[in-house]
């Protein structure tokens, strides 16, 4: 057996692979129902928000712990947010690539808006004070997002 350095290639190879639904099936199955997202997987993601805001209430800390939401809008970009230090959850790149195969780009874009709206609805119904959306200079995606909310620009914020 030889060994060698983890290299930043292998973190990339490895991001690719964790980004790919047909080799996640391999090792998750299959990607899960809405019903196991709305259910299982989103309340868990909640729970660890929920934890971490308890965590530093404990350590006397009382500033509001604004989450980030950063809404996927293309298959191109979730290599690159594993990269980052972010990888997409696997059963959300499987919906995208579903998305990918009925109807192209634009239904990424549309299931990344719809995911990323879930996402920040069940982060402010559990009581988060805001959010924080990571725009990447595309903010369609995030006003869409306002909208589907109901939420209007702060006018003072918006300038």
């Amino acid at each position: 057996m030889l060994l060698r350095r983890f290299t930043e290639a292998d973190a990339r190879a490895l991001a690719a692979l964790y980004g790919d639904p047909r080799v996640m099936r391999f090792i998750t199955d299959q990607p899960p129902t809405r019903t196991d997202v709305e259910s299982k997987i989103l309340p868990r993601y909640l729970r660890e928000y929920q934890e971490l805001v308890a965590e530093l209430a404990d350590r006397g800390v009382d500033k509001p712990v604004i989450p980030g939401v950063m809404p996927v809008t293309s298959l191109a970009s979730i290599p690159r947010m594993a990269t980052m230090g972010a990888p997409v959850p696997d059963w959300m790149v499987g919906r995208l690539h579903e998305a990918a195969e009925a109807a192209g780009p634009d239904g990424v874009r549309r299931a990344g808006v719809e995911l990323a709206t879930e996402l920040s609805r069940s982060l402010l119904e559990a009581g988060a004070p805001g959010l924080h959306f990571y725009t990447l200079n595309r903010s369609s995606a995030t006003r869409e997002i306002y909208g589907a909310l109901g939420l209007v620009p702060d006018p003072i914020s918006a300038g």
